[in-house]
Order: C-alpha cells, then sequence, then structure tokens
C-alpha cells in the first residue's frame, strides 16, 4: 500500500503498481525470498465478499471488497485502469464484517461473492510480496511497488519461476486453468446466504 492519504478514516492508497506470477513452488518461493533478506510479516486466512460497481474483467473495472482476517476487517474499493499497469484502491476500516456485509449487501447492484484465501506476506524494503492460494487454483505470487521501475528491479531480483500473468484480473488467472472464478466460488453460496441470514437475526 503506497502514497496513502487518510481522509475522515478513507485511506486512499494511491496507485498500485502490481504484477502476478502463477502456478509458483509455494517452498522455492519462500526459500528464495529468505535468500534475498524479505521480511516475513505474516500468514493470514481471510474471509472475503465481493462483487462487482461498474465495467467488466478485463476491461476497466470497480469492485467492493469485504476482507477479514479474523483481526482486521476493511472495506474497500478498487478500480483497475484499461491499460491494466494499475489500481486505485480506497479503503476503511471496519469493526464488524458480518454488519458490513449486511449493509454493503443492500447496496449491491450485483451478485455479490463469499470465499476464502490464504496470504503469507513478506516485504523487501519498499516491496510488497505475497504468496496466495485461492480456491481451485495452484499458488501465485503478487508483487507491488510504489513504481513499475521498483516493481520490475524486484521482480528482477526476486527471480521466481512461474506464468507470468502481469496485473491480470483473478477470473483471467482462472481461465488459465480451465476455470471460471465465479463458477467456482459460487460453491460458497451456502455460506454467504447463511452469513447473511445470521446478520437479520
Amino acid at each position: 500500500m503506497f502514497n496513502s492519504t487518510s481522509i475522515c478514516g478513507v485511506t486512499a492508497m494511491g496507485k498500485e503498481h502490481e504484477i502476478m506470477i502463477c502456478g509458483v513452488d509455494r517452498d522455492g518461493v519462500i526459500g528464495k525470498l529468505k535468500e534475498i533478506g524479505a521480511e516475513f510479516r505474516g500468514k493470514f486466512e481471510f474471509k472475503r465478499v465481493e462483487f462487482m460497481v461498474d465495467g467488466e474483467p478485463g476491461a476497466g473495472h470497480s469492485w467492493i471488497r469485504i476482507r477479514t482476517d479474523g483481526t482486521k476487517t476493511t472495506l474497500a474499493l478498487k478500480h483497475f485502469y484499461s491499460d491494466n499497469e494499475a489500481m486505485d484502491e480506497y479503503e476503511v476500516k471496519t469493526n464488524d464484517f458480518k454488519e458490513t456485509v449486511k449493509i454493503m449487501s443492500k447496496l449491491a447492484n450485483s451478485e455479490i461473492l463469499y470465499f476464502e484465501t490464504s496470504r503469507e506476506a513478506y516485504a523487501l524494503g519498499d516491496v510488497q510480496i505475497t504468496i496466495d492460494k485461492w480456491p481451485e487454483i495452484p499458488h501465485f505470487v503478487e508483487i507491488e511497488a510504489p513504481s513499475n521501475e521498483r516493481l520490475q528491479k524486484a521482480r528482477a531480483e526476486i527471480a521466481i519461476s512461474g506464468k507470468f500473468a502481469g496485473n491480470a484480473a483473478i477470473n483471467e488467472v482462472y481461465r488459465m486453468y480451465g476455470l471460471d472464478f465465479a463458477d467456482t466460488v459460487r460453491k460458497n453460496s451456502s455460506k454467504m446466504a447463511e452469513l447473511l441470514k445470521e446478520e437479520e437475526k
């Protein structure tokens, strides 16, 4: 998260420059990060709720993400530019995942998706590196930096083997494996329904 400013609790993260490398060897990546002196920042198990605001994945689009690791919960608005070179993000902390989901579900005008992911986070100076695991696809790495120049330098230094996916949207990553992202996470529809049901008590 870079060049952030906060107004009334809403943090404008500014433009993020990031790339994704798919199908990585998790243990090999961890070994490489240790070798170059990256700092381990923690392992996180996330519950996530997302829905589209406008546009379409693969082009310029915006979406809402509500995410919790059981301790920290955030509500974020994200926007991908059509050139896929950078992303704007606005984020606010909330104190209740379920209550936030309940409120935002009343505003959503598109399908709401619930799913769970895991993340191992590292930092290399001002560069953030994460090893992520999403449902039914292999581990992938995201490298995020404050500038494209710094991003490319870090990529060369880390030298991770895998399929380069650039700044692809997650649905494009799923298509690489012959899967539809929405269809995959719809398998959690009962969990989403239960989440909303609990909120209505």
